[in-house]
């Protein structure tokens, strides 16, 4: 997402995916849960069905490659969210350190 123009041609991508592709998953139950904030999507699929759902995605576009992340420990995590039994917390990366800028970068204190 380097361009500015990135999440616009994602946006208007990813709509017509699901059209096409989500929206006959998500009738027929093979996907049970759908949700997406850009390029990042969040989809509840049966173990059995993992598969399947990632080829139908993946026969989409020959340029588009989809990606599966299971979490086999219950704890789910999208896009800076820990989601675990109904309840929601910020989830950090084990590479986290909690500063955004160098103290002593060029950056001013202020804006």
């Amino acid at each position: 997402m380097g361009s500015s123009l990135a999440p616009v041609l994602a946006n208007i991508i990813l709509t017509e995916f699901e059209e096409n592709i989500v929206s006959n998953l998500l009738r027929d139950g093979t996907i049970k849960y759908y949700l997406r904030y850009v390029d990042d999507t969040l989809a509840f699929i049966e173990p059995a069905d993992i598969s399947t759902v990632l080829e139908e995605f993946n026969k989409f576009d020959k340029n588009l490659k989809f990606t599966v992340d299971i979490f086999p420990d219950g704890v789910v995590h999208l896009l800076d969210i820990k989601i675990e039994n109904n309840t929601t917390d910020v989830f950090f990366k084990d590479t986290h350190l909690c500063q955004y800028t160098h103290f002593s970068s060029f950056e001013p204190f202020s804006r």
